[in-house]
């Protein structure tokens, strides 16, 4: 509705929550094969540790705390979400799914 396409872009949580490329395969995992719920069965299967998907974790906790009425805590923006390079430019990354993400705030 506003006219702002994300398609092969991406979006930036509001929160963001930082994992490592071996954590970003376990969650990406996880969502993927729900079904595979023993920590030493799926890194058996999947040759990484199970991890916990701490940036769902982080969105759900900000959510349930503006449900009870607190107010927002951490928000990124566009400028907090391009200073990780310095170069003000938005990075863009790909995932273990094979798309591309990118630190470009969408509002």
């Amino acid at each position: 509705p506003s006219g702002v396409t994300i398609h092969g872009k991406g979006i930036v949580p509001d929160i963001v929550e930082p994992l490592t490329p071996e954590q970003e395969k376990a969650v990406f995992l996880a969502r993927l094969r729900p079904d595979v719920t023993d920590p030493e069965v799926f890194e058996k299967r999947f040759g990484v540790a199970m991890a916990k998907d701490t940036q769902l974790a982080a969105a759900r906790r900000e959510l349930e705390a503006e449900l009870a009425g607190a107010p927002p805590t951490r928000r990124a923006t566009k400028d907090t979400a391009t200073e990780a390079d310095g170069t003000g430019t938005p990075e863009v990354t790909t995932g273990p799914s094979g798309t591309e993400t990118s630190t470009e705030a969408v509002k």
